[in-house]
Parts: C-alpha cells; sequence; structure tokens
C-alpha cells in the first residue's frame, strides 16, 4: 500500500502540472477538444488531458446507439494490467 503522504504529493502535482511550457502539446489538445486559442488559455494538463480522452473516446468509441465499441475490451486491458 502507498503511503498516504505519497499519494498527496502526487495528487498536489497533478493539480499544477502545466502545459504551458509545451506549447505543441497545448496546441494538438485544442485541436482535439476545439477550443480557440485565440480564445482559450487553459494550460492545466489534468484538465487538458481529461477533456481529450473523453473527447476522443466520444468521437472514437461511442456509437450512435449509446453503446462503447471498445469499452468491454479497454476495461479488461487495464484489469489484466493492474493484476
Amino acid at each position: 500500500m502507498l503511503p498516504a503522504a505519497k499519494i498527496a504529493e502526487f495528487n498536489e502535482m497533478l493539480l499544477h502540472r502545466s502545459h504551458s511550457h509545451r506549447p505543441h502539446k497545448i496546441a494538438e489538445t485544442y485541436a482535439d477538444i476545439g477550443f480557440d486559442p485565440e480564445v482559450d488559455d487553459y494550460t492545466s494538463a489534468l484538465l487538458l488531458n481529461t477533456l481529450q480522452d473523453w473527447h476522443l473516446f466520444h468521437a472514437n468509441d461511442f456509437l450512435a446507439d449509446g453503446t462503447a465499441r471498445s469499452m468491454v475490451k479497454n476495461c479488461c486491458s487495464i484489469s489484466s494490467a493492474l493484476g
């Protein structure tokens, strides 16, 4: 089991992780999620990565009938990787 202090340290790092020093990553993510760099100025890696993941999931894996094409396969892969 991970010590609570290490978990808190990791969570704090995630909250303050930014793509501000990686403009190419911001441009890529903004393009994927439909943000306008002339209007939006978000740099939070946690926010941008989460929005990008959900956007790409819905664009690529979520079918019109409300089912997820690869959800079972992905969940099984994740479960296997976690042991």
